[in-house]
């Protein structure tokens, strides 16, 4: 027995020898991969659940199964259409801009303009189709399931929406447009290395167009999409003498959902592909979400309880969430008080919208869509512009990591900022205007023209069926 160890123990020197070098590169590529990132984007799956909740607690309870059906399968065709092309179009020459070795295949991105304009306006990315290439490395696969929740969330919105109409069909042709096409080229252009980001160095605006947490996307999106749907297949509410609060269906669905939302907000913001790029300023992202949220809801209510003089449950939900959207694009950015002034504009406008779509537009918007989500997404877009106040974000975008503007290591800045006699950082409000104005024409002509093509073709097979069963009466009438 000794004798057979002796003989064995030097193969086995041997073999260990030989495989070190493996097991280091597999320890060391065990130690680089985004381990915090894969786990707060687990999390970040809260959040899309707790917002189709609070989005289908409006409606009567024989309407919510349906509801709560159809957003899911959206949300499912949303993310099988990234899958197989939305990651792709999105984060396909992400290796252009980012070293890590194993998102080196990702590097085709494609510009509509000639090279004459210089680098910086990609437009999408053309690899990674299927998550193959790069895309299937452990640092690929990550980067997809940190914005599968952002995907779904932008899938299901819409689909409550049109399933609420009963047009389920078409719900579910918008889900996968806005999962394999819509998001994924705004998304390149904001985070995959597009022209839009590029903006402070093509064109002098800031930092370029800033959106840490996707107030922009899917939420701005996903409420320009609603209000398309809500255009091409109107529901008119009956009108009332006087104007009602919103009818709390399902009040503890919504109030669970809104803490399901906030328990999946702080791995919404950890799971973003900005958070390495944020650095210390992750603490400061959480606080002022979680200050927004509260201003939104504080807001929201005492308009409920000023004008209904009784606090409405279901208003101070949807102000709480609409606070919390406002704030994701500039949460790293600003300040504590303008995390409470974002909330709170949020939370007041959400009414007063509400009342807009509901009474003078005469839309029926019951899942609240254009006013939680469309005007608060449309805040946070603009926030950046405005309230950050340059203590974080330098580099961000590549720019700012030296001398900006006179100042050494200059961050995000917005035109409320006092950084002493810096002059020109309004160029970040008009980056946010562009970015701004962008979603908006990107998230609402492209569905209104699908739209308007699906009511053709459909009215075209109503007339061919009427057709058909009224031929063979005339023939027996003759």
């Amino acid at each position: 027995m000794t004798k057979r160890i002796r003989l064995i123990s030097p193969a086995l020197a041997v073999i260990l020898w030989l495989l070190l070098p493996s097991l280091g590169l597999a320890q060391s590529e065990m130690l680089s991969f985004p381990w915090g990132q894969f786990v707060a984007s687990t999390v970040s799956f809260l959040v899309p659940v707790g917002i189709i909740l609070v989005a289908i607690a409006a409606l009567p309870p024989e309407q919510a199964p349906r509801a709560g059906l159809a957003a899911l399968l959206a949300a499912a065709l949303g993310a099988l259409a990234y899958w197989a092309a939305g990651f792709a179009l999105q984060f396909g020459g992400i290796g252009l801009i980012h070293d890590i070795p194993t998102l080196r295949d990702l590097s085709w991105e494609w510009s509509l303009l000639d090279v004459s304009w210089g680098p910086g306006w990609g437009m999408a990315g053309l690899r990674g189709f299927f998550l193959s290439y790069g895309a299937s490395s452990p640092h690929g696969l990550a980067l997809f399931l940190s914005h599968l929740p952002w995907v779904m969330t932008a899938s299901a919105l819409p689909g409550i929406v049109l399933s609420a109409r009963k047009r389920t069909g078409a719900a579910f042709l918008f889900s996968i447009v806005l999962g394999g096409l819509l998001y994924p080229l705004f998304g390149n252009w904001v985070w995959g290395g597009g022209w839009l980001a590029n903006l402070g160095q093509t064109r002098s605006l800031g930092h370029g167009f800033v959106d840490f947490g996707g107030s922009s996307a899917p939420f701005l999106l996903a409420g320009s999409i609603g209000l398309a749907a809500l255009l091409l297949w109107r529901s008119k509410r009956a009108r009332s003498a006087e104007p009602q609060m919103p009818a709390p269906h399902l009040p503890l669905v919504a109030m669970l959902g809104l803490f399901l939302t906030l328990a999946g907000a702080s791995g919404w913001l950890l799971a973003s592909p900005q958070a390495a790029s944020a650095g210390d300023a992750l603490p400061r992202a959480a606080v002022n979400a979680v200050l927004s949220c509260l201003g939104g809801g504080l807001v929201a209510g005492f308009y409920t309880w000023f004008v209904a003089r009784k606090v409405d449950l279901f208003m101070t939900a949807r102000g709480a969430l609409a606070g919390l959207v406002a704030s994701l694009g500039c949460a790293p950015f600003m300040p504590a008080w303008a995390g409470w002034a974002v909330g709170a504009v949020a939370g007041l406008l959400l009414p007063l919208v509400i009342y807009l779509v509901d009474h003078v537009l005469n839309l029926a918007d019951d899942t609240a869509i254009v006013a939680t989500f469309g005007v608060a997404g449309l805040i946070g877009t603009l926030a950046p512009g405005l309230l950050a106040d340059g203590l974080y974000g330098a580099g961000w975008n590549g720019v700012g990591a030296e001398r900006f503007l006179g100042v050494d290591g200059l961050g995000v800045t917005g035109l409320l900022a006092h950084v002493g006699t810096v002059a020109g950082w309004e160029g970040q409000m008009v980056a946010q205007l562009a970015g701004a104005g962008v979603v908006l024409v990107w998230g609402f002509v492209l569905p209104w023209a699908l739209g308007r093509l699906i009511q053709g073709v459909g009215s075209l097979l109503a007339k061919a069926s009427a057709a058909s069963t009224s031929s063979p009466r005339g023939s027996a009438g003759s």
